[in-house]
């Protein structure tokens, strides 16, 4: 386990508790305006930084090697 997974898995729950009350329709309006918002960063990032290592789990490892090779925006 990550040193640090206890932590995150604690910003986790306080966040699922934060939404326990939410509506279904307002947990989806928030998750696409995540995945939107996510998405447009990736677009903006330099090959660069496409290609410098990241955490995914306990290693890291690149985006190209999770999400495919850099794509300039357009």
């Amino acid at each position: 386990m990550p040193p640090n997974a206890a932590a995150v898995h604690d910003w986790n729950r306080a966040r699922v508790a934060e939404r326990a009350l939410l509506e279904m329709a307002e947990l989806v309006d928030e998750m696409q305006a995540n995945r939107s918002a996510l998405i447009a960063l990736l677009r903006g990032l330099t090959p660069e930084q496409h290609a410098r290592p990241m955490p995914f789990g306990d290693e890291l490892a690149p985006l190209d090697r999770r999400c495919g090779p850099h794509r300039p925006p357009g």
